[in-house]
This record gives structure tokens, sequence and C-alpha cells, in this order.
């Protein structure tokens, strides 16, 4: 049993570190990469259109990480149209990516009838990881 519990504590370190180490590198190379691939995205749909590459959550994720870098607030509408999707598609993948604890909905103390999306803390940690994963080879082109 002993045995256990020291791979399970050395599993929450690794992760105690894994977070820090994500945030610390989460610097404006994420911003780039973020904003280089939802730009990619919105350019090959002038292309080929919307309707073969749809993929609105990823869209949200890309576009609610961008405007967290920037200190920017996102309402639910305007990460629906971040998306590229219909209103009711958009407020579904909101829905399964609340669902999913990868984003967390706030209310707007000035408006009722609006409320605001933003990454949950664990996925902006798991974007940051993302996007410096990919870095090198966005860097590269």
């Amino acid at each position: 049993m002993r045995l256990a519990a020291d791979v399970a504590a050395q599993n929450a370190e690794e992760g105690e570190r894994s977070v820090v180490h994500a945030l610390e590198r989460d610097g404006d190379i994420g911003l780039f990469v973020a904003e280089d691939l939802y730009n990619q995205r919105q350019r090959r749909r002038e292309f080929f259109g919307e309707e073969l590459f749809g993929e609105p959550a990823w869209d949200m994720l890309l576009d609610l990480y961008t405007a967290e870098k920037r200190n920017d607030r996102v309402c639910v509408t305007a990460a629906c149209i971040g998306a590229n999707c219909s209103g009711t598609t958009g407020f579904r993948r909101l829905q399964q990516l609340e669902e999913h604890g990868l984003l967390v909905r706030e209310a707007d103390p000035k408006d009722a009838n609006r409320s605001f999306v933003r990454l949950s803390e664990k996925d902006h940690v798991q974007m940051a990881n993302y996007l410096w994963s990919t870095r090198g080879t966005m860097l590269r082109q």
C-alpha cells in the first residue's frame, strides 16, 4: 500500500509542477499561436466554405483563450459569433464545454439577460500546454 500512496503523491506533485510550468510559459507565444490557428481556420472557410470544416467548440476555445490573454470579457452571444455557427449550435457547444468543465459561465451584474464565458483554470492550462506544444510548427512556418 505504501507504494501506491507514494506514486499518488508523486503524480499529484508532478501535476502541480505541470500547471505551474504551463502558466510560466503562457506568455505572448500562446497568444500568437492561438490567434494564428484561429485566423487559419477563418481563411480556410473563405476558400472552402463553412459546411465542410465546422468545429465550433475548438473555435470557441481559441477565441476565449485569445480574449483572456487580452483581458477581454466574452459574452455568450459573442462566443457563438466567434465560433461561426448558428446560435443554437453555439449555445449547445457552450453547454457541452461547460458540462465538461472547460469553461465557466458568469452572470453579468449589470444586465440580468447577459452572461459571460471564460476558460476554466484547468482548460487555460490545457490550452497553454497545447499551444506551447505546437509553437515550433507555427514558428517554422
